[in-house]
């Protein structure tokens, strides 16, 4: 084969690998996630589940509830639920270290907060790069979290936290249609 042919064929092929690679990146789900910290533990949750981000200065104390429960809280003049991140992980409490944080999660209005230590950032995750949870987890604490990230984080699945038994907010707060 002559140069000419090469060269020609040498350009094609660059261009079908272009168009592969940008075919593969379309074909990805990215999911904006918001990561805070709660117990030493990272977590990502799907922005558009996250409604605001909040500081708490007083917690109204439920008696009787589960210990992932940890009261209500105002939120623009309504009482909210609030639940310890241990809710996704079937982990107890480390103890009560002082939340001085919550993020709002629902998606038309506010149906639960969840309490943390840090917000530390918004980033985008591949869904398809996430690694499955650890197989040590109960399988009902499996199912609410999407994955994990290459460093650690876990993204929690806060549609099948709504739809499961888990969230005590059922109880308090009717959840609209």
């Amino acid at each position: 084969m002559d140069s000419e042919a090469h060269r020609i064929l040498d350009a094609r092929t660059a261009r079908l690998a272009r168009a592969t690679d940008v075919t593969s990146i379309a074909t990805h789900t990215v999911v904006s996630v918001i990561v805070s910290r709660a117990d030493a533990l990272s977590f990502g949750l799907p922005a558009t589940h996250v409604l605001s981000a909040i500081a708490v200065d007083q917690l109204g104390m439920l008696p009787g509830v589960s210990l992932s429960v940890a009261g209500l809280i105002n939120f623009r003049g309504t009482p909210l639920l609030a639940v310890h991140p241990s809710i996704f992980l079937d982990q107890a409490r480390r103890g009560l270290a002082e939340r001085t944080h919550a993020l709002v999660l629902g998606q038309q209005h506010a149906e639960v907060a969840l309490l943390v230590d840090a917000i530390e950032q918004s980033r985008l995750v591949q869904l398809e790069t996430l690694a499955s949870p650890a197989r040590d987890l109960p399988q009902a604490a499996q199912r609410l979290l999407l994955g994990v990230t290459e460093d650690g984080v876990m993204v929690l699945n806060v549609e099948a936290l709504f739809d499961s038994d888990r969230l005590l907010a059922k109880t308090y707060v009717r959840r609209r249609p």
